[in-house]
């Protein structure tokens, strides 16, 4: 495994790649939305990196790089927006500072940039809020320096979303490590009751996959329980490149529907998993038809509106409602109605009664499951 000094001297991997398109992608309309709405907004990033990866193929800028193009295609939109990038390794603070200072977006938000060397710890890290709207970013390399308290107090701000990076791979074996050192770093993440809580439904798991179901439920839940009604938890999975397992998750939480709604496109465009009904990276996939595999939701639609009559806009509401963390977009949804359409599982006509074309589903269409 390589260490936080290395890891920005390999070559960058797709999965990186991936998790940085997935941030700058919702920033944009993120900031369409939020610049609109005060005098300030921010993007906070807690463990920046020095700004880029180094390879024989050359330098890849990392997450702060890609902001600063943001800004310099978008110098309006941005006029108001404030940067906090913090890195505890002093030399890939002092990195990003020389990579942000060549630039050609620095002279449009220089005084508006503040790059700082501190160690982020549980202790203190609730003293990053700002008192105005940001995106916060969080991507340690382990998955100290927060607890999912913080976490929640984060988001319940005004106008706050955030992204963060969750390194299942090391969480999932300190849960049983032998050294009661190592056993505390997830205590300290999930606080004690919770993490007793989750210990006790540990016993019951039979397999890998059953294990990782109750980690991740359990983990998501705490976190959907942090707002008031709640939380929106978006996970965004990564496998190994080399293995068909679990490495990571990239978590988005949110308590707007709206910003919910606009990551499931994001990270819809970029995952591998077209069938298993999931946001996933899988550097094994193979693309394939919308049934392959274990697709859940022809089967989950069929079951919760046998027999009933609804527009395709309610079926598409109603299952979100019910199913909040469901990993689907309008395009999911459609796809299947027509495949259920084509093996007559349901009829579709327009509210006039004039036939739907096999290739169409609009959202006022009438769907009636048998």
């Amino acid at each position: 495994m390589p260490t936080p000094d290395n890891f920005f001297n390999d070559s960058q991997r797709l999965a990186s790649k991936i998790k940085t398109d997935i941030v700058v992608k919702y920033f944009k309309p993120w900031l369409d939305i939020m610049a609109k709405r005060g005098p300030k907004v921010g993007y906070v990033d807690l463990f920046s990196g020095p700004g880029k990866f180094i390879s024989e193929e050359g330098e890849f800028p990392s997450t702060p790089l890609k902001i600063l193009d943001l800004v310099q295609q978008n110098p309006g939109l941005t006029s108001t927006l404030h940067l906090h990038f913090n890195d505890a390794n002093p030399a890939h603070a002092a990195s990003l500072r020389e990579a942000m200072t060549q630039h050609p977006a620095w002279p449009l938000i220089r005084e508006r940039v503040t790059i700082t060397s501190e160690r982020v710890t549980a202790e203190q890290v609730r003293s990053w809020i700002l008192p105005y709207p940001a995106l916060y970013f969080l991507d340690p390399f382990g998955y100290g320096g927060f607890t999912f308290d913080d976490l929640n107090a984060i988001v319940r701000q005004h106008g706050n979303d955030l992204l963060f990076f969750f390194n299942y791979n090391r969480f999932n074996p300190e849960l049983k490590h032998p050294e009661p050192k190592i056993r505390r770093q997830p205590e300290v993440l999930l606080g004690t009751q919770s993490y007793q809580a989750l210990q006790g439904k540990l016993e019951h798991a039979s397999t890998p996959s059953d294990r990782q179901q109750i980690i991740t439920d359990h983990l998501w839940s705490q976190l959907e329980r942090g707002g008031v009604p709640q939380h929106y938890v978006v996970p965004f999975e990564f496998k190994f490149h080399d293995r068909d397992r679990t490495s990571h998750y990239l978590v988005f939480v949110s308590k707007n529907q709206c910003a919910r709604k606009i990551i499931r496109e994001v990270m819809a465009g970029l995952r591998t998993d077209r069938a298993g009904g999931s946001f996933e990276f899988n550097p094994h996939a193979t693309q394939g038809s919308l049934f392959d595999g274990h697709f859940a939701l022809g089967d989950e639609l069929l079951k919760m509106f046998a027999g009933q009559t609804l527009t395709v806009k309610q079926v598409i509401a109603q299952h979100d409602l019910a199913f909040p963390r469901a990993p689907y977009v309008e395009k999911d949804y459609k796809n299947t109605l027509k495949q259920l359409r084509q093996s007559n599982c349901l009829t579709v006509i327009k509210s006039d009664g004039k036939t739907v074309p096999p290739h169409q589903m609009p959202d006022t269409a009438l769907v009636t499951f048998r």
